[in-house]
């Protein structure tokens, strides 16, 4: 046997080492990309409806402040308004106000530069009649300012109102800062999260590759015996080419059996193909299923009682199920045909029954078992637990029916199991016997997967 069976299925070539790097750091590169986008939308988001937030704040504070000094000045037209912040709770030390009438008439924060001073007269003077807010700047203090133009006791005058801005733009700076501060942290993070990450998110991806090269080396060297057989056989012949016909059916009889066997073979890779390709649903409907394994068990009956193995059927009647009845009946062939195989002596029984609205098909046999260490590979494909068996059985029988076996038989049963949604579970116990359950969804909901 070739050494690629003893090989750990983890094993994984220098190349494909490089590439799976590559294509982590893609993915590391792609989410780092996405992340930095997503927050740079988000922060400028945020940032600007708390800019505008703020600033609308401070405008509704302006304008409270100037109609307080508004309506002091109509309560005591001759004196300067000093308007009290008890109300609101503004800061007055920040806030400033002014009284135009052609020129400043009352003025509260007297800190104001001149060139600030001279900014806000010119917006007096040449927009008396607005009502604006903008924005000045003095030395490194910022301020927003509001205008109010205003009718009082015959005059026209214009108050215009100012607060230091400075800490709430400060914040918003800090918070700016915060932001980037944060999205390059979450960068740095994500790229490498998404390069330690990005193997469990290829993980798929390299155990397909692995099965897939698996799959190549497996069928590579199922097909190297037969060949190297047939090959041999053919060189015997063309030696003695002189050799009458009965002389040379030594030969051609070990070529013929090998042939037979590569065409299972080649037929079971065929019905794999199709069905993990999805084509097994393609002829999903309705039939029973009773009759299906009561045909079955009356092909199999002759075969197990030629050999001197009892062999018992208990199938219910009545019970129908969708989905493909030619993979149905492939599915009991390749389990009576396993029982067949590895059953010396005993007996097998084939049982059909609903439980709990589930269909269950059953089959146990006597036969040699299966190691326990090596049951949950049964379904994989070739693999074989001839070499056990054979050393359990004492049989040299047995050794010789397991040379026909191709190791596809239980891996085609699952996939045509998992394919109606069912699921198959195996039981064994080595010189005991195995014992194998299908069972199968509902019936009514098998029928909403049947295709129309």
């Amino acid at each position: 046997m070739s050494d690629h069976h003893h090989r750990p299925r983890s094993w994984v070539s220098f190349t494909n080492e490089r590439l799976i790097h590559n294509q982590r750091l893609r993915l590391a590169i792609v989410n780092m990309v996405v992340l930095a986008l997503i927050w740079s939308v988000l922060s400028l988001f945020v940032y600007v409806v708390l800019r505008h937030e703020t600033k609308t704040g401070i405008d509704v504070r302006l304008e409270q402040y100037a109609f307080r000094v508004i309506t002091e000045q109509m309560l005591f037209p001759n004196t300067m308004p000093i308007p009290s912040d008890s109300q609101g709770g503004d800061d007055v030390s920040y806030t400033v106000w002014l009284m135009w009438q052609g020129h400043v008439k009352w003025l509260e924060g007297s800190s104001l530069s001149q060139n600030l001073l001279n900014r806000m007269a010119y917006l007096a003077t040449n927009e008396p009649g607005a009502s604006v807010f903008f924005d000045a700047k003095q030395g490194d203090t910022d301020y927003r300012i509001y205008q109010q133009p205003v009718s009082l006791l015959n005059q026209n005058l214009i108050v215009q109102t100012a607060t230091d801005i400075g800490p709430e733009m400060e914040v918003l700076e800090r918070l700016l800062l915060l932001f980037g501060f944060a999205g390059l942290v979450g960068i740095v993070l994500t790229m490498v999260g998404g390069y330690t990450l990005g193997l469990w998110t290829l993980r798929p991806l390299i155990k397909a590759r692995q099965r897939e090269k698996d799959f190549l080396a497996d069928v590579s060297h199922e097909l190297r015996t037969p060949l190297s057989v047939m090959q041999t056989n053919l060189e015997l012949m063309l030696r003695h080419v002189d050799d009458t016909s009965e002389e040379s059916l030594e030969w051609v009889e070990p070529l013929y059996k090998e042939m037979t066997r590569m065409r299972k073979m080649v037929d079971d890779l065929m019905d794999m193909a199709k069905i993990d390709a999805g084509m097994a649903g393609a002829n999903f409907a309705v039939f029973s299923l009773s009759d299906v394994c009561d045909q079955v068990a009356k092909l199999y009956a002759p075969v197990f009682a030629e050999r001197g193995i009892a062999f018992h059927s208990e199938i219910a009647d009545g019970l129908d199920m969708a989905g493909d009845g030619t993979r149905i009946r492939q599915l009991l062939f390749i389990l009576l045909d396993n029982a067949n195989k590895y059953t010396l002596e005993g007996e097998v029984a084939l049982s059909l029954s609903k439980k709990g609205g589930a269909i269950e098909i059953r089959v146990r046999d006597t036969g040699i078992g299966i190691p326990a260490a090596m049951l949950h590979r049964v379904t994989d494909r070739f693999f074989r637990a001839d070499a056990a068996r054979t050393q359990n059985s004492g049989d040299g029988r047995e050794a010789q029916r397991s040379k026909n076996s191709s190791g596809l038989g239980l891996a085609i049963a699952k996939r045509i199991v998992e394919s109606h949604q069912g699921k198959l579970i195996i039981s064994s116990v080595e010189r005991v016997g195995t014992d194998i359950w299908i069972r199968f969804s509902k019936k009514e909901k098998i029928q909403k997967r049947v295709p129309m």
